[in-house]
């Protein structure tokens, strides 16, 4: 169903343990959120390459998710700031600036909403710079390994492949662990009004497509 990540001479629990903790200094709020029901995960391109030497390292752009279900719980900013790891810059525009390259987008933390509205950019961005055929990947903090999402999972406008001027509109992901799914659509904030989708009542989407000019 999905794919590890494999290189640069690390074991996958290595790489996962690296990633987590270039972000979080201590676990209160994982543990929080794991003990309401939630799955905390994380999600965008090249994770495992935060594990590499800084001087092979590049700007790594990723979304952190509750992965609570319930869409109910107080996701508690307060104590999630007081659990990264330091220093930090809180631009105050939903994105996190950590050491090791990390851009972390706390947008679902910050001001929950569904689906999570990002501007064109960060939409692109979360996929593998340069080459969007390239597949993000996603890791849970209760695992142990990153995992890259195959192409089955990702839903946008039309049908893969997907290019930049398609996944400027959105797109959904659904995240496969275990016998669950987890699943986020991802809204453009620029282009919201020209897309419409329909999805089950699990979030998963069914379909996305742009919107047809009145005619005349």
């Amino acid at each position: 169903m999905v794919q590890d990540t494999s290189g640069f001479g690390l074991f996958p629990s290595d790489r996962h343990r690296i990633l987590w903790n270039s972000i979080f200094e201590n676990d209160t709020w994982l543990q929080q959120m794991i003990q309401i029901g939630g799955n905390p995960f994380l999600f965008g391109p090249e994770l495992d390459k935060v594990a590499l030497p800084e001087e092979s390292r590049k700007q790594n752009y990723m979304t952190i998710h509750c992965g609570d279900k319930t869409t109910e719980c107080d996701y508690d900013f307060g104590t999630f700031l007081n659990c990264l790891r330091r220093p930090y810059d809180n631009s105050g525009k939903g994105e996190i600036m950590l050491n090791r390259g990390i851009i972390l987008n706390v947008s679902e933390i910050e001001s929950p909403e569904d689906p999570l509205q990002l501007d064109n950019e960060w939409l692109i961005r979360l996929f593998p710079k340069g080459d969007t055929q390239a597949l993000p990947q996603y890791s849970f903090y209760k695992s142990n390994r990153i995992y890259t999402l195959l192409p089955f999972y990702i839903t946008a406008v039309g049908g893969p492949p997907y290019n930049t001027d398609i996944l400027k509109y959105g797109y959904a992901i659904t995240i496969p662990h275990g016998k669950e799914t987890w699943h986020v659509i991802f809204q453009s904030s620029q282009n919201k009004h020209e897309v419409e989708f329909d999805c089950e009542t699990s979030g998963r989407l069914l379909w996305m497509k742009v919107k047809q000019a009145p005619l005349g």
